[in-house]
């Protein structure tokens, strides 16, 4: 941490704890239900802040407070929590009643907060307990299993890696990824928050919660709220955990005997003998993943956080840090953050409040390639022979004198031993260890996100409030490779690289709202008027050198570069967006509730032939079970239906994306010599706008048996119109890339349910959470008939998805099968309409092609769907059980019906290891098979081209992501330590997966490009960087 950060922190920390005073004293008492009898286990806090206990196994209890002015609450499953303060008594007995349910929870909504009872949209909540409860690296994370209809994928086990999260469907070609507002303030990225500094997470899915947001909104919203501080005295709380890392599961590839008898057969390498003995043990058996791996890779976070306050003024502050080694390459493959965030609330006067949420930030990263064919370290293990070994005893022999790179030297670890070359297998797949040694990237963000707010109230129910926000942020990139021979043919340095890139990114956000509330009778009613201003300035500058020879990476700059080959680029780009909204709740008894939402964008996105649009919706709920005409069963506790309908839309495209733009960086020849010119890239197009998505939604919610079980069913259908798609039929004759065009249509159809049950037997209570969603996604228009959208790569075998109308977005691209050939005579009866055979090259043993075109040839006009990365099911659950001062909590998650493309093998590389499975393949004498046979020279395509029955595998998944076990330390130790809370943990995480995928991780996520996850990508496994299994200890304690 650096010297600005420790004295900021001294400073902070010595200002809160001089605003706070009030003594502290030790409350006790007994817990009862309303019959007298004692509940063990009841959850006691002081409300606000982490400090509490449970009861014993009489419902007794004792608790230091902060001061009189502390309040307790009581929380215990199945009954009504009570919130009391604590004034000036010592002793305090309560009695807790049969609960009505979570429904008088309040859940933070778009601009305020709503009584859960009367909520009439689709929100998901997450708690910080539920956050407490899983240690993670980032915050979306704690979405994962708990949210349903949230399909949060990791996009690779590397860690700090940005997920996928997908709310109800894909209903874009572009970024898909919903909006993030952190205490309100729009952000790009939520990498730079401390998990422990989070209150609560609501996720919004329906456009009845969704459309106050308007422009941004329709890829759904997530609420991030901080935690804020209490009245009374100091509160200090620490929690922290280390771990180790390994990996969880290793891909079955092919041994060096194995591996040498298949190439001997299939006549890919010459092994210089005859004949070729099988059963002769190579002189080198390498196992590569078992050299990359990182065993018991280190990880560890630490937070510190001391609040408290007066009467009139509150506070919270916090310190965090955490760091994570990756199980690929160390400390060359981690994540490392800092951050210190302060919070404050103020009551000036009855009528006059402020408050501000200040969070400041540094990260740390350095990454691998964590799922390349060409450069990718993992994929360098699975392919590479295991012949070779780790490293050459007689480095001579790696360098011909005659050869261009004969004066580069040679790749060595930290204690100079030199990396071997392999003699069997070029090109990219390379040594993955000296792969490793020459990385030298590393990625470095300072950001302040904060917010400065002050509300009046003049009278009851009426407040205006005025939020000024900002989000800065400063990135270095930097990457350093030094001279290098890694390869006898390619993949060889000349010169040193140096790259530098520097990004600043300012957004301010400014929002005044009125909101008047009013009871008349049993009527409620809630406005909401409000206007947004949101300003976001980005500059970039970058620079390219060779020949920097400095190799301490804080002196390396640009200007050490030889002259003629350094070149420097910038950019700069800009987006504005300007808002009015409304919002009218609703409710009569809280039985009939409804809510109306309009609001007006202005976005600099687009031209200005469309630069405002309308978004609006409708939501309204009713709770039928207080009907007179409702069965009135002891079983049903309550019943209430939902319903909703919306518009939203989404602007995420680049800025002036409608503008013809410039390329100057042109040469061509005039007059017998070159010439820089300049020359237009792309059609002007100043009429596109925003993508418009409509939802409907339905739901009902339910509570049975004293709200034991409580159920959320809901269904939606949405439909995006107007996608922002670009064209494929302009023909490249034009000369100019065609522009973005509202031509598009997709439509997603699901369910979702969420089913809980909550009891309590004596010492003994626990819940059982199950949650599910189903989506059906569907690209029902493009741009006219036969158009697609082109998708992503796999190596040198070309595209492996696109997007056809009237199927889902992205689907796996490639051959259809029909079983393999077993005999010349079955080659010959497959045959065309004109009798003619459809693969005469074929022999026994390759693979059936189906004739997709029907023209008698298998050319890569047959090419179609063969699979899908777009899940059926996206599934969770959550277990909490609780004894006594012990407690338990598991988490589960899974995607079912996904497909996998398995593209680990280089197609271009006979040479190339091989999974395990090949051991399978099509011989004469083993004829009943579905893996075809291997041979150099591949004509029939067996293993270059992709299909269904080698590359598209089963990918669905039920994971244990997390179980963790905790003890709460009695009152009689915290006596003793001083203490008012105190607790231990263990967790393991990623301990058990079932799949019956055989690649290295069945969570195959789509890469992440410039911060948004590109969504041709999902799903294709080139070599994926693993999750890794994780082992903590941790504590929370409380002073």
């Amino acid at each position: 941490m650096t010297n600005m950060y420790k004295i900021f922190l001294v400073s902070l920390f010595i200002l809160m704890v001089s605003w706070v005073y009030g003594q502290e004293r030790t409350v006790s008492g007994t817990v009862t239900d309303q019959n007298g009898e004692s509940l063990p286990g009841v959850t006691i806090r002081e409300v606000t802040t982490t400090n509490g206990v449970i009861t014993d196994i009489d419902g007794k209890y004792i608790l230091t407070v902060s001061s009189a002015d502390a309040v307790l609450g009581f929380s215990f499953i199945g009954f009504a929590s009570q919130e009391i303060v604590v004034g000036d008594r010592t002793t305090i007995d309560v009695s807790l009643s049969e609960a009505v349910g979570e429904l008088e929870e309040v859940v933070v909504i778009g601009y305020g907060t709503q009584k859960k009872k009367v909520v009439t949209g689709a929100i998901e909540s997450v708690s910080s307990d539920e956050i407490s409860s899983t240690p993670i690296v980032r915050v979306d994370q704690a979405l994962q299993g708990r949210a349903a209809g949230v399909n949060l994928t990791n996009s690779s086990g590397q860690p700090g890696e940005q997920p996928n999260i997908i709310i109800r469907g894909i209903g874009t070609n572009g970024n898909a990824q919903p909006l993030f507002l952190v205490d309100g303030i729009a952000v790009q990225s939520i990498d730079n928050l401390n998990p422990a500094d989070i209150e609560s997470m609501e996720v919004l899915k329906d456009a009845s919660s969704t459309a106050i947001y308007g422009t941004r909104a329709a890829n759904g919203i997530v609420l991030i709220t901080t935690k804020k501080g209490q009245r009374g005295g100091v509160n200090v709380t620490y929690s922290g955990y280390k771990g180790i890392q390994s990996v969880s599961k290793k891909v079955d590839m092919l041994n060096a005997q194995q591996y040498q008898t298949l190439m001997a057969e299939a006549g890919v390498l010459n092994l210089a003998r005859e004949p070729f003995d099988p059963n002769e043990i190579p002189a080198n058996d390498t196992d590569w993943q078992e050299e990359l791996f990182t065993n018991n890779a280190p990880i560890e976070s630490h937070s510190i956080s001391i609040s408290g306050g007066s009467e009139k003024s509150t506070f919270l502050s916090s310190v965090s840090y955490f760091n994570q080694e990756g199980i690929i390459g160390g400390d060359k493959s981690k994540f490392e953050r800092y951050t210190a965030r302060l919070n404050t609330q103020s009551e000036v006067n009855a009528w006059l409040s402020w408050g501000n949420n200040f969070n400041f930030s540094n990260v740390k990263t350095r990454g691998v390639n964590s799922n390349g064919s060409f450069n990718g370290a993992y994929n360098s293990a699975l392919n590479m022979d295991p012949l070779t070994a780790v490293f050459e005893n007689d480095p001579s022999v790696l360098t011909d004198p005659t050869d261009d790179y004969a004066g580069n030297p040679v790749v060595t670890d930290s204690r100079g031993n030199v990396y071997a070359i392999s003699n069997n297998i070029g090109q990219e797949i390379v040594n993955p260890l000296a792969r490793l040694e020459i990385l030298n990237f590393r990625f470095n963000k300072d950001q302040f996100v904060g917010n400065v707010y002050a509300k009046v109230e003049p009278i009851e129910g009426l407040s205006f409030k005025s939020d000024f926000g900002m989000d800065l942020s400063y990135l270095k990139f930097d990457d350093y490779t030094d001279l290098y021979f890694l390869s006898s043919t390619t993949n060889n340095l000349n010169n040193t690289n140096l790259s530098k890139q520097f990004i600043r990114s300012l957004t301010l956000q400014v929002e005044n709202t009125v909101s008047y509330t009013r009871k008349i009778d049993d009527h409620n009613f809630n406005v909401l008027l409000g206007t947004s201003a949101v300003k976001n300035d980005s500059e970039l500058l970058s620079g390219f050198g060779e020949g920097v020879t400095v190799t301490n990476p804080d002196l390396r700059y640009l200007s050490l570069a030889i002259d003629s080959l350094e070149r420097t680029s910038g950019a700069a780009w800009q987006n504005r967006l300007s808002s009015v909204f409304t919002r009218l709740m609703y409710d009569y008894k809280e039985k009939y509730s409804a809510t109306l939402t309009y609001r007006k964008d202005g976005s600099s996105q687009f031209g200005p032939n469309n630069r405002y649009g309308n978004f609006m919706s409708f939501g309204a709920s009713w709770f039928i079970s207080d009907e007179a005409f409702f069965p009135q069963w002891d079983e049903i506790t309550f019943v209430k239906l939902r319903g909703g309908w919306g518009v939203n839309g989404n602007d995420k495209i680049s800025p002036f994306a409608y503008v013809s733009t410039i390329d100057f960086d042109i040469n061509y020849s005039f007059g017998g010599g070159a010439t820089r010119g300049a020359i237009p890239t792309n059609i002007q197009n100043e009429n596109i706008q925003w993508e418009e998505s409509q939802q409907l939604n339905f739901g009902l919610d339910a509570g049975l048996f004293s709200n034991r079980l409580t159920a959320t069913f809901d269904y939606y259908n949405k439909t995006t119109k107007k996608l922002l798609l670009v064209p494929s039929s302009i023909p490249a004759s034009a000369g100019l890339n065609p522009s973005f065009n509202n031509v598009g249509e997709v439509e997603n159809k699901g369910v979702e349910m969420s089913l809980e049950w909550r009891d309590r037997k004596g010492d003994f209570n626990y819940s059982i959470g199950v949650n599910a969603a189903y989506n059906k996604n569907t690209m029902t228009q493009i741009d006219g008939e036969g158009s697609f959208l082109t998708g992503s790569s796999w190596a040198l075998a070309g595209e492996v998805t696109r997007t056809f109308q009237g199927n889902p977005i992205y689907t796996f691209f490639g051959y259809k099968t029909d079983g393999i050939f077993q005999s010349q005579a079955d080659v010959f009866s497959h045959i065309s309409s004109d009798g003619t055979p459809i693969q005469p090259s074929a022999q026994p043993g390759d693979i059936r092609f189906v004739d997709v075109n029907g023209d008698g040839r298998i050319t890569a006009d047959d090419r179609t769907i063969i699979g899908s990365p777009n899940p059926d099911w996206v599934v969770g659950s959550t277990i909490n059980v609780g004894y006594k001062n012990f407690d338990l909590s598991i988490l589960l998650n899974g995607l079912l019906g996904q497909d996998i493309f398995n593209g680990i093998n280089r197609p271009d590389l006979p040479a190339s290891n091989k999974q395990s499975w090949i051991l399978d393949r099509w011989t004469e004498s083993n004829p009943s098979t579905t893996v075809p046979r291997f041979v150099a020279n591949d004509v029939n395509g067996n293993y270059t081209r992709p299909t269904d029955l080698v590359n598209i595998k089963d990918g669905s998944f039920i994971r244990m992501k997390n179980i963790q076990i905790g003890y709460n330390f009695p009152g009689s130790v915290l006596e003793r330590f001083k203490c008012t809370s105190w607790r231990l943990y263990i967790s393991a995480e990623n301990l058990f997966t079932f799949t019956s995928y055989d690649g290295p991780d069945p969570e195959v996520g789509a890469r992440v490009f410039d911060g948004n996850p590109v969504l041709s990508d999902r799903g294709i496994d080139r070599g994926i960087y693993p999750q890794a299994r994780t082992f903590r200890i941790g504590t929370s304690i409380t002073f």
